[in-house]
């Protein structure tokens, strides 16, 4: 375990409780029983045609960070020649943590788009089954579908759920997919068109072996929106929604201080609802500042200043 804790011990050990509950249900099953299916690999195949960078607010240096990999996912034949010249190796996969509500699915499924290449989402929790080996080899059968399909990007959202650091768990369930995990990025050497990519809220909780050279080695902090940026959702998510003409954005954007992009979603279906009951729910009328201050009062930040801080720590011991 990486030496430094996000979050305090209640928050950690109740984590693990929930994943070792978890665990000590599957640990009942048998691995050949009766009823296990695996799943098909289509079923976490999504399309992500509509897709695109244009659709991503800001984070430009988030984007310029994942351009390289559009790069070296579909290579010219002028990336190809500076690859071989450099020596550069493909690289395996990287590890996209911060706060809840930023918009890492969001922004993996424009890179996949960018890229033209077959987007696979596995929901860490989800994968996760009663019996005994299934979710191992449905993780195999993901990973196998990817290397028929490349260029293929393998997004593990939630990958804490599916990587607890072996340490914390006692479950054999758990460690064989963890060990799968990475065992199938260890495979990826002659594969240069398949990318994995992992989110998290909690990176603390993530096996270190995971973030080794070879595997999930490159971090990126997907962050809360800056002023900027609040502005620009805030702009986008009322220009289609009758508002009043007198709203201030730039006031807005000062006070949506640590709001994520789903804070601020959330904050502004809230006002039209509240301006919706207040025009006793007719066709008419426009939301007001007031109606959006009210939202804010109801609404708040769902990520403190000191869990911002804590992500940033985490960074410099998992990263350095």
């Amino acid at each position: 375990m990486i030496g430094f804790k996000l979050f305090g011990n209640k928050k950690k050990e109740k984590l693990q409780s929930e994943s070792r509950m978890q665990l000590r249900r599957a640990d009942r099953f048998d691995s050949d029983g009766p009823n296990m299916q695996i799943k098909s690999s289509d079923n976490y195949l999504i399309d992500v045609s509509g897709y695109s960078w244009d659709s991503v607010v800001g984070m430009d240096d988030v984007k310029e960070e994942l351009q390289e990999i559009v790069a070296l996912l579909r290579p010219d034949k002028a990336t190809r020649q500076a690859i071989e010249h450099w020596g550069i190796e493909h690289p395996k996969g990287m590890l996209m943590y911060g706060p809840p509500g930023c918009g890492k699915t969001f922004i993996a499924k424009c890179l996949a788009s960018e890229c033209n290449a077959s987007f696979y989402l596995i929901n860490g929790p989800a994968i996760m089954t009663k019996w005994i080996g299934e979710s191992a080899k449905n993780m195999r059968e993901i990973f196998k579908a990817a290397r028929n399909n490349k260029p293929s990007i393998i997004f593990i959202d939630e990958i804490d759920a599916v990587s607890t650091s072996r340490d914390l768990v006692s479950s054999e369930s758990m460690r064989e997919v963890v060990t799968t995990l990475l065992t199938q990025l260890d495979g990826l050497d002659e594969l240069s068109g398949v990318f994995t990519i992992g989110a998290t809220n909690n990176p603390d909780l993530i096996d270190p072996a995971l973030l080794r050279p070879g595997r999930l080695d490159k971090g990126v902090f997907v962050s809360l929106p800056s002023d900027d940026m609040r502005k620009e959702l805030l702009v986008r998510e009322f220009s289609n929604r009758p508002v009043d003409s007198n709203i201030d954005f730039d006031e807005l954007a000062n006070i949506t201080m640590n709001y994520s992009a789903a804070d601020i979603v959330a904050m502004a279906d809230r006002a039209a609802k509240i301006a919706w009951r207040r025009n006793k729910y007719k066709p008419t009328g426009r939301i007001t500042l007031d109606d959006i201050y009210k939202a804010h009062t109801k609404t708040g930040s769902s990520v403190s200043s000191d869990k911002l801080v804590g992500y940033q720590r985490w960074a410099a011991y998992a990263f350095s």
